[in-house]
């Protein structure tokens, strides 16, 4: 990413909206990796902060000459997320299932003594 003194804004052209800064900002970093300086601009940046439905798009600007490049880098990120295997939360077994139990034990024998402290103290 730039600064405001390193881009000239009427050589500006809008790279893609998406949905949010954080999302912005994670684009932003791989466009700067390979060198092409952008700009983020919306709506979520201001002092006062709206993220709602459309409120919340963000839109890359990279410079005119730089678009080609900057295209091709969010599409190597694109395919690079495509190919990425997700795997549905809470579906199938945790690898360190006995990690979990140890854990959930801990804290049901914490939550035990702290209710055995509260009917102590009522007696």
């Amino acid at each position: 990413m730039t600064t405001h003194d390193r881009i000239s804004w009427r050589s500006m052209v809008k790279l893609t909206t998406v949905a949010d800064v954080a999302t912005a900002h994670v684009l932003a970093a791989h466009l700067d990796h390979e060198g092409i300086d952008c700009h983020i601009r919306s709506e979520s940046l201001g002092p006062y902060p709206i993220a709602i439905g459309s409120w919340g798009e963000t839109q890359i600007w990279v410079d005119e000459s730089d678009l080609e490049d900057a295209r091709e880098v969010l599409a190597a990120i694109d395919s690079e997320a495509q190919a990425t295997e997700v795997d549905r939360a809470g579906v199938g077994k945790s690898p360190n299932i006995g990690r979990s139990l140890g854990w959930w034990l801990v804290a049901a024998a914490l939550l035990a003594w702290i209710i055995y402290l509260r009917i102590a103290s009522v007696l």
